[in-house]
């Protein structure tokens, strides 16, 4: 599995360079193809950022509690604070 995951780091660089590349563009000043660069800018980033938690180089997520969690926990805080049923 790792060596998989270690085969996707040239897609990962190549995708970097490629955002790298075209968000150094100038950005046009027509509306149209201002929201046409900005979303192609947007979904480059996307990319990077589902490839960097396929290698896992975003285990500081990996660290900090599921929001659901964090819910379940303020609930049951609460329920014991209030000695709700």
């Amino acid at each position: 599995m790792k060596t998989a995951l270690k085969n996707l780091q040239p897609f990962l660089d190549k995708a970097v360079q490629s955002y790298q590349d075209f968000a150094g563009e100038n950005c046009p000043m027509n509306a149209k193809e201002f929201t046409s660069f900005h979303s192609a800018c947007k979904a480059a980033l996307l990319h990077i950022a589902l490839l960097t938690k396929i290698l896992g180089f975003d285990d500081k997520e990996k660290d900090q509690p599921d929001l659901l969690d964090l819910i379940h926990q303020a609930k049951e805080e609460l329920k014991n604070e209030n000695d709700l049923p």
